[in-house]
């Protein structure tokens, strides 16, 4: 969002737009879409550290079987596909996924993978 900033928190919450504070639906709609944006910022990070810790096992040279292959193949192109940030839920991914990287299993075991749902 250009030209908006927030001071306060809570109910105290001011928008100001360039320059001058936002008041009833302009307010809401502001704070709103800030929302969405960090929401949007934060499935895209999620999102992109889930694809790079993937990355390997779709190498050429890396042991895996077809069956696995194609759904790890799958698996990426849910994460690619996903646009609807304001409901995004990300897939589960397959059980190749779970056993070979630790680092996926520690981003599907916070509470925060379950529902995006911004706070505003």
């Amino acid at each position: 969002m250009e030209n908006v900033g927030f001071i306060g928190s809570g109910d105290d919450l001011k928008v100001i737009k360039d320059g001058e504070e936002l008041k009833g639906g302009e307010r809401e709609k502001a704070i709103k879409q800030f929302g969405l944006e960090m929401q949007r910022e934060r499935v895209e990070d999620l999102r992109g550290s889930l694809l790079e810790e993937t990355d390997f096992l779709i190498m050429p040279d890396y042991p895996i079987s077809e069956e696995n292959y194609e759904r790890v193949e799958e698996y990426r192109q849910i994460l690619r596909d996903l646009d609807d940030f304001e409901s995004a839920k990300l897939p589960t991914p397959p059980e190749i996924v779970f056993e070979k990287s630790r680092r996926v299993q520690r981003i599907y075991q916070e509470d925060y993978v379950e529902t995006f749902k911004p706070n505003y």
